[in-house]
């Protein structure tokens, strides 16, 4: 079994969109978030990615994050009820599926 290269996790992500309340948790959770995936590496690796940020007034509204993959798949997490760890997971979980399927082809 060949070992898995290890890279930028936003070289195989397209678009990350955020939709936010102007809550001090969820903008906290929101920035822990592209802090682990927008490295200098992955901006570097992938340049064109696109992040969204909608901020909405109403405190009623749920924080979102929804990742769409440059194999088509997307993700969509209500970040209210989830911790940074529980958000990442899933996406590491589908990155390493790809990079698998990467070097394999």
């Amino acid at each position: 079994m060949s070992k898995l290269k290890k890279g930028p996790m936003l070289q195989y992500i397209n678009q990350i969109a955020l939709e936010s309340t102007i809550s001090k948790l969820d903008l906290y959770l929101h920035r822990i978030f592209l802090s682990r995936i927008m490295t200098d590496n992955g901006r570097k690796a992938n340049p064109n990615a696109k992040i969204n940020t909608i901020l909405s007034p109403n405190p009623k509204d749920k924080p979102n994050i929804n990742i769409t993959f440059r194999d088509g798949k997307t993700m969509d997490f209500d970040a209210s009820t989830m911790k940074i760890n529980e958000l990442l997971r899933p996406v590491e979980k589908h990155i390493r599926k790809l990079r698998e399927q990467e070097d394999i082809g």
